[in-house]
């Protein structure tokens, strides 16, 4: 079926084609940021001393995965260490198309970590960055 067929061109005018028929809006739909958030020296100190690995950590997470946020761990063989990702609920959410990253020597500090800039660094907020730079121009 060509572009040109009328019959395709009037589903797509009535979204009965679904979202792989205009693959220009499935990239923006789908469009995900990373959070630029690093922590200097003395955030990190603070994480580390924020809470223990234990019952703590675990109501935290507790509370931002109720909340609807989904968390993924794994080995970033990239940055050598454990990556932890807090990832925003729905498009309805103030950090909808965001990932929230965290990392660490083990698992546990990894989600130590995202959970510490979530709660602690951002207070449930995250930055979004402009995805357009600015540059100093010498006009």
């Amino acid at each position: 079926m060509g572009i040109n067929d009328r019959a395709y061109k009037d589903k797509r005018k009535r979204g009965d084609l679904g979202p792989e028929a205009n693959p220009n809006k499935m990239l923006t739909e789908r469009k995900t940021q990373f959070v630029r958030g690093e922590l200097d020296r003395v955030q990190a100190a603070e994480c580390k001393s924020w809470v223990g690995d234990g019952d703590d950590l675990l109501g935290y997470l507790d509370t931002v995965v109720m909340s609807g946020y989904k968390l993924s761990i794994r080995w970033d063989g990239y940055s050598e260490s454990y990556a932890a990702w807090l990832i925003a609920p729905d498009k309805d959410s103030t950090n909808a198309g965001l990932i929230l990253p965290g990392r660490g020597s083990t698992p546990s500090k990894s989600v130590r970590q995202v959970l510490f800039k979530h709660i602690m660094m951002f207070d449930g907020v995250w930055p979004k960055q402009d995805s357009k730079q600015d540059f100093d121009l010498d006009d």
